[in-house]
């Protein structure tokens, strides 16, 4: 959640620009934009101090946290336990290490949250949400100069992420989660048999499974 903030944080030191007064009169010196009081790029200035630590941070939390999450999430067997998870998650077992399957317990302690509000096949979204936030803060920074060109890659940021999440529908509420087993019937029965989970000891588990 504080990751557009961040990021905002961390460019905002990048983000300097000359003070025009009502009369139009200039100094001709370039200041930080969010903070007035300090000139940019003079030596000594507490501008070029944060500098080496705002660039730092951005690329630490701005660039490598959602490559550290793509790392996790998009290789094919992580994707793949992603999905058995959300399943069992949509047949309502999983919380626990008595209804979960032992491969997928450990998983689903260290990273469901990454991934516990999307359906199976969209768990990688939210590297889209972070997408969105990234360049949402880089627009703010590259096109400062231009408002208007500013608040247009701001509209078809916003834009293309309505698109994409109204095509796709990758969020799964609860009330969801019926039709998610009843589609992925075969994927979640061939995943228990795999695993020797004996349905016959849940009825509500049978039911859903079997579509009856």
């Amino acid at each position: 959640f504080v990751y557009l903030y961040v990021c905002q944080v961390a460019l905002d030191v990048f983000n300097c620009g000359r003070i025009i007064s009502e009369e139009g009169v200039s100094d001709s010196k370039q200041y930080m934009l969010s903070e007035p009081t300090y000139e940019c790029y003079t030596k000594g200035s507490i501008q070029m101090k944060l500098m080496p630590i705002a660039a730092i941070a951005f690329m630490v939390y701005g660039i490598g946290y959602p490559l550290l999450l793509a790392s996790i999430l998009l290789p094919p067997g992580n994707k793949q336990l992603c999905a058995h998870d959300q399943l069992l998650r949509a047949d309502q077992r999983g919380d626990s290490r008595e209804t979960s399957i032992p491969h997928l317990w450990e998983w689903h302690k260290r990273y469901s949250r990454l991934y516990y509000l999307f359906k199976p096949d969209k768990t990688h979204w939210v590297l889209l949400i972070l997408m969105r936030k990234l360049l949402l803060a880089v627009c703010e920074l590259m096109f400062r100069t231009n408002v208007t060109f500013q608040l247009a890659t701001v509209l078809l940021d916003f834009f293309w992420a309505y698109v994409i999440q109204t095509t796709n529908n990758p969020y799964m509420s609860t009330y969801e989660y019926g039709s998610v087993v009843k589609s992925n019937k075969d994927a979640l029965a061939a995943l228990y048999d795999a695993n020797g989970v004996d349905l016959s000891t849940d009825n509500r588990t049978q039911k859903t499974v079997r579509g009856s």
